[in-house]
C-alpha cells in the first residue's frame, strides 16, 4: 500500500499567458480568462472530489496571486517587480480564472505572488482578502510563494524588517502560510510588539487546520479511502490510455499546403533537428519521478517513435543543430542525409535553457541557427513539415514561407514521441487540437514592453485586444479532414439589461472530409454599435465543445448560455457593466466559415459588480 501524504499540491497555475516572452508560459493553460478558468476549475474538482464526500481527497492551491507574469525583464525580476495594472484589467484578464476556479470549482488554496501589485506586495494586499474571502466566499488557505515574505522587506522595502513584514501578510493579507522561514523567525516579534495579534495568528491556523480535518487527517487511517491506495491502482492501462490520448488531442496543424501531411508509412524519411532524440525537453518543468532511475530514459523519443512506425531501415537522421548552437559543418551533414529522402521531419524548437521559471525570452522568434537549417532543407524541394516542440509560441516566419506542413506539438509529454510519430503518419484520429495563444510576428516585442500589465496598450495582448495581424490566430488548428459548422442561430436574439436569461445556441457539425479527426466548436461575443460606450474589446471566447466525428457524420450540439455572457468591464471604473447596444454571437471551429448572429440589449445600463473598494 501507498501512504498518501501530504495530499495537498502547489497547482495549477492559472495565470493568463500575456506576453509570449513570459518564461512560464509553458506551465499555464491560455491567454484566454475563460480557457484558464474552465481549466482551473477542473483541475480543482478533478483533484479535490473523490468518490466519499466525506472529505476533501487533495487540496489544491490556485497560483500566483495576483497579475504575476514577469521573470527577469525590462530591469526588473519578479522579486521587485511593482505591476501596474488598471482596475479594467484585473476585472476584465487577470481575477476571472480564479474566480471560476474558486467560486464553481471549489478551489481550497490560494498563492500569492512573489511581485507588488500598485505599490504593495501581493501577500500583504488587502484585495486578497476582499476579493477571494468577502467577494468569492473562499474558505480555504492562502499560502505565500516560496520566499515571498522575504521579498516584502527584502525586496520591495514595503516593511523596513521582518516583523513588520509578517504582520502585514498576516494582518492584511490574510496570508495564512509563509512559504520560507519569515514566519518561524518573527512572529513572536511581530505579536509581542503589538504589529498583528493573536487573533490575526488564531485565523491563520484556524484556516490551515480546517483544511487538515477536511483531509481526514485527524480520522482513523482505516476509515479514509485516501490514505492508502494500491500501487496496482497507479499507472494503470486506463491511465496511459487516457494519457495517449489526451497527447493525441492537443497535437495542432498549423499548416498543411496540398496535403503534405500524412506521410506515407515504409518510405525514406529523414528526421533532422535538434529535438530529434528529445526526451526530457518533452515533458517541460515541474514534473514527477517518470522513469525508474529517476532519468528520463523510458520516454521515447520522436526518432524513436517514428522508427518504431516507419521502420529503421527506412529512416535515417541527423541532428543539424543544437536547440542554440551549429556549425556549417553539422548543417550540411543533416543536408546530406535528407537529400536522398522522400520526406524530411524538422524536430525544431526550444527548452528550458531559454525559457524557464526565473527566465523570461528576450525573442520571440527560432533561435538563428535553427533558422538556417531549416532554409537548407527547405532548399532540398523535399515533402517537409516540422514540429514545433516549445512552451512559449514561436514567429516562424521563415518557416510558414518554406515549408508545407507545420505541427504545433508544445511540451508533449510523456507519449509525445509516440503522438508525434502518430500524427506524421496518419494514425491520429484526434488530431484537431486549437492555439491556446496568438502566435504574434517576431517584431510584435519591439511595440510592447514585457513590463507593461495592461492588456489594451498598443498593439494590444491577446486575440481580444491585439490589433495587429497574427501569424496564426487563437483557436486555429486543422484536421486531416474538413468540417462545416451551421447554426439556424441562438434562440432568443434581445435581452434587458442586466439580466441573466438562458438560451441556447444549436449549433450542427459535418465531417465533410474521408477522414476521421476532430475539431472545436467556438463561440464568441462581440460588441458592435454600442451607443454610450467604448470599448476596446474585439471578441471575447464565451463557450466551446470540441467534437469527434468520422466522416460523413453530423453532430448536432447545443451551447447553453445566459444574457449576462455580453457583460463587459468598464474601462475606467473597472465594475462589471451591462449596456444596451448591438452585439454579435461568433460561431467558428477556427478554420470554416464564421457564422454571425445579431443580438441586442436593450434598456438602461447596469452596473452588475462593482469593481472593490479597500
Amino acid at each position: 500500500m501507498l501512504s498518501c501524504r501530504p495530499r495537498h499540491v502547489r497547482s495549477p497555475n492559472i495565470n493568463i499567458n500575456r506576453d509570449p516572452r513570459w518564461g512560464r508560459n509553458q506551465e499555464v493553460p491560455s491567454e484566454d480568462p475563460l480557457l484558464n478558468g474552465e481549466f482551473g476549475k477542473l483541475y480543482t474538482m478533478g483533484l479535490q472530489q473523490g468518490e466519499d464526500s466525506r472529505y476533501t481527497k487533495v487540496v489544491v492551491t490556485l497560483k500566483h496571486w495576483d497579475a504575476y507574469s514577469l521573470e527577469d525583464s525590462d530591469g526588473f525580476t519578479r522579486h521587485n517587480f511593482d505591476a501596474k495594472v488598471s482596475n479594467f484589467a484585473l476585472m476584465d484578464t487577470y481575477w476571472p480564472a480564479f474566480r471560476k476556479a474558486v467560486m464553481e470549482g471549489n478551489a481550497k488554496g490560494v498563492m500569492c505572488s512573489y511581485n507588488a501589485l500598485n505599490g504593495r506586495p501581493t501577500c500583504t494586499h488587502p484585495l486578497l482578502t476582499k476579493v477571494l474571502r468577502d467577494i468569492w466566499k473562499f474558505d480555504g488557505y492562502v499560502t505565500s510563494d516560496t520566499g515571498a515574505i522575504e521579498d516584502i522587506y527584502a525586496k520591495h522595502h514595503y516593511t523596513a524588517n521582518a516583523s513588520a513584514a509578517v504582520a502585514a501578510a498576516l494582518r492584511d493579507g490574510r496570508c495564512d502560510m509563509d512559504s520560507g522561514a519569515v514566519y518561524h523567525d518573527a512572529l513572536l516579534d511581530a505579536v509581542n510588539s503589538g504589529e498583528c495579534s493573536m487573533d490575526d495568528v488564531d485565523r491563520a491556523l484556524y484556516n490551515t487546520l480546517k483544511l487538515r480535518f477536511e483531509l481526514g487527517l485527524f480520522d482513523p487511517i482505516e476509515d479514509q479511502p485516501y490514505w492508502r491506495i494500491n500501487a496496482s491502482s497507479i499507472n494503470t492501462t486506463y491511465a496511459q490510455d487516457l494519457n495517449m490520448k489526451i497527447t493525441l488531442e492537443s497535437m495542432i496543424l498549423l499548416q498543411n499546403h496540398n496535403n503534405a501531411l500524412p506521410f506515407k508509412k515504409g518510405r525514406k524519411v529523414a528526421v533532422i533537428g535538434p529535438h530529434i532524440n528529445a526526451q526530457e525537453a518533452l515533458v517541460g518543468n515541474y514534473l514527477g519521478q517518470l522513469c525508474p532511475d529517476d532519468s528520463f530514459d523510458c520516454i521515447t523519443s520522436p526518432l524513436a517513435a517514428i522508427e518504431a512506425i516507419n521502420g529503421m531501415s527506412n529512416t535515417v537522421s541527423a541532428m543539424g543543430s543544437g536547440v542554440l548552437a551549429c556549425t556549417d559543418a553539422s548543417i550540411q551533414e543533416a543536408v546530406n542525409v535528407a537529400k536522398d529522402a522522400d520526406y524530411v521531419v524538422l524536430l525544431i524548437g526550444i527548452n528550458d535553457t531559454i525559457e524557464a521559471e526565473s527566465n523570461d525570452r528576450t525573442s520571440i522568434d527560432l533561435p538563428q541557427c535553427q533558422h538556417k537549417l531549416t532554409a537548407a532543407i527547405a532548399h532540398l524541394n523535399k515533402t517537409t513539415a516540422a514540429v514545433l516542440i516549445n512552451g512559449g509560441m514561436l514567429a516562424i516566419e521563415q518557416e510558414k514561407k518554406q515549408l508545407p506542413a507545420i505541427i504545433e506539438a508544445g511540451y508533449p509529454g510523456f507519449y509525445g514521441g509516440a503522438a508525434i510519430a502518430k500524427t506524421i503518419f496518419g494514425d491520429n484520429n484526434h488530431l484537431g487540437g486549437k492555439l491556446p495563444y496568438t502566435v504574434y510576428p517576431a517584431d510584435y516585442i519591439h511595440k510592447i514592453n514585457m513590463s507593461d500589465m495592461e492588456m489594451t496598450n498598443s498593439p494590444g495582448r491577446s486575440y481580444r485586444y491585439y490589433t495587429g495581424q497574427p501569424l496564426w490566430p487563437f483557436g486555429f488548428g486543422l484536421a486531416y479532414t474538413t468540417f462545416s459548422v451551421q447554426s439556424p442561430g441562438p434562440s432568443a436574439s434581445t435581452f434587458a439589461t442586466g439580466s441573466n436569461t438562458s438560451f441556447s445556441l444549436p449549433v450542427h457539425v459535418v465531417n465533410t472530409g474521408k477522414r476521421t479527426g476532430d475539431t472545436v466548436v467556438q463561440v464568441y461575443m462581440a460588441p458592435v454599435s454600442l451607443p454610450h460606450r467604448s470599448f476596446s474589446l474585439k471578441k471575447q471566447l464565451i463557450a466551446f465543445e470540441r467534437v469527434h466525428l468520422t466522416p460523413n457524420q453530423r453532430l448536432g450540439v447545443t451551447i447553453p448560455l445566459s444574457a449576462d455572457v455580453f457583460n463587459m468591464v468598464d474601462p475606467v471604473t473597472g465594475n462589471v457593466v451591462s449596456t444596451p447596444g448591438s452585439y454579435r454571437l461568433v460561431v467558428s471551429d477556427g478554420v470554416a466559415p464564421t457564422l454571425r448572429f445579431s443580438v441586442s440589449l436593450h434598456g438602461d445600463e447596469v452596473v452588475v459588480e462593482k469593481f472593490p473598494s479597500v
